[in-house]
């Protein structure tokens, strides 16, 4: 492993017990959508959350980060919207990126309004499963189980 790749691996494992804490949202592999809402909906909640990942982006002197909630409500959009806004300008000053996980096709997803927030949009176009189908054709080559992976 070279010098570049054994301090990333640093940084990571430093990371790991301290990284922000979304709390219930993620809980035993299945994404809690309700509690994302409640959470970003919370202007309290959602400006500690921002906090703890300006304080663990700036400890590790990381570039960025990337923002992957998963199967976001219809109606949590506009607090989405608005925590990446506040996100972006506590970002600024350090020349900090956004990089978001997006669904690949959700005709309700508001590509452009994130868009015009993040720096990049990454669309999650990829043959593996989720909680709604059978594994793709590449399930099998990467090595894990369809009850391990989430879509």
């Amino acid at each position: 492993m070279d010098r570049q790749a054994r301090v990333g691996f640093h940084a990571y494992q430093q990371a790991q017990p301290r990284h922000p804490a979304l709390g219930p949202e993620c809980d035993r592999g299945k994404w809690d959508s309700e509690g994302l809402a409640k959470l970003l909906a919370d202007r309290k909640r959602s400006d500690q959350l921002l906090d703890q990942i300006v304080q663990f982006v700036a400890a590790n002197k990381f570039q960025g980060v990337t923002i992957d909630f998963e199967e976001v409500p219809m109606g949590a959009h506009k607090d989405l919207e608005d925590f990446l806004s506040r996100m972006s300008a506590a970002f600024a000053p350090h020349d900090w990126i956004i990089a978001q996980a997006a669904p690949f096709d959700d005709d309700d997803w508001p590509y452009q309004t994130y868009a015009d927030i993040v720096d990049y949009t990454m669309l999650m176009a990829y043959d593996q499963t989720d909680e709604n189908g059978a594994p793709g054709r590449l399930q099998a080559r990467i090595g894990t189980s369809a009850s391990s992976t989430s879509g």
